[in-house]
């Protein structure tokens, strides 16, 4: 790593916005920023445009926000008390906010498919950790989330220890590190197309290196702002070229808020 990027992702990791987030991230973008642009003002301007793209503008929270209602959250034993809180901290982030009135219905479905799983890995989890209650595991299912941001990490280990389950989260940017543990579903919830925009062949390139029995995917069908931009026809046509060249054949789940796809891994030696 040059000087240049060491500045930059010394800088980074020093703002409030992006100092939890993982050095190889910061690295990633780093490199990339000062790759483009020559003046070192504009590199690190770029760098934290697309940080913000890829991570920023998807959470309506800072850490110490998320932390503290992970820590004040209610007993699991009040059940309602409890699931209520789980609603307002997945209200926090974009992505399963709109997943919120359907989240019953999505573990449902896609376990319907997949059978019930006794490893789950959830890559660029975000905050679908806090769909717990919703997602029905078994008592000695393994819950792996894994996501680029370590404080969001801290805080669904102290929620996983809340719910009785062991601190199994693990920073992870699946650009830089593959996602090669073997689990029985492995989850990349709208996550693809963000990984596809900070890298082209990025996503087809980490969903071949996932090593699960089965793989669920999903995609947005409208912007942050909330428009229909053809995004589902768009990404229908992307799932099918991706499902060619990975020789995979994608069964769709009716979900209202996304699309979702799951299909079974042709891999035979997942498990070790």
């Amino acid at each position: 790593m040059n000087d240049r990027v060491d500045a930059i992702v010394r800088r980074l990791a020093e703002s409030r916005k992006y100092s939890g987030l993982a050095r190889s991230t910061l690295e990633r973008i780093a490199i990339d920023a000062v790759r483009r642009h020559t003046k070192d003002a504009d590199a690190e301007k770029a760098a934290k445009r697309r940080l913000h793209q890829v991570f920023g503008a998807y959470r309506a929270h800072d850490a110490a926000a998320l932390a503290r209602r992970v820590r004040e959250l209610p007993s699991v034993d009040d059940r309602e008390r409890f699931e209520a809180a789980c609603r307002e901290l997945l209200r926090m982030h974009a992505s399963t906010a709109e997943r919120i009135a359907d989240v019953d219905a999505f573990y449902r479905d896609v376990f319907a498919f997949t059978g019930s799983p006794h490893v789950v890995l959830d890559l660029a989890c975000g905050h679908q950790p806090f769909q717990w209650p919703w997602m029905g595991l078994a008592p000695d299912a393994m819950y792996l989330p894994r996501d680029l941001d370590g404080a969001l990490i801290d805080a669904i280990d102290t929620f996983l220890e809340h719910v009785g389950r062991p601190r199994t989260a693990r920073v992870q940017d699946v650009l830089v590190d593959a996602p090669d543990e073997p689990a029985d579903v492995a989850f990349l919830l709208k996550v693809l197309p963000c990984l596809e925009r900070q890298e082209r062949g990025g996503a087809l390139r980490v969903l071949r290196a996932v090593r699960a029995r089965f793989v669920v995917v999903s995609f947005p069908i409208e912007s942050l702002g909330g428009r229909d931009k053809g995004m589902r026809a768009q990404y229908s046509e992307t799932m099918a070229r991706w499902a060619a060249e990975l020789a995979v054949e994608p069964v769709r789940i009716d979900c209202p808020t996304e699309l979702v796809y799951v299909w079974r891994s042709r891999s035979e030696s997942l498990r070790e």
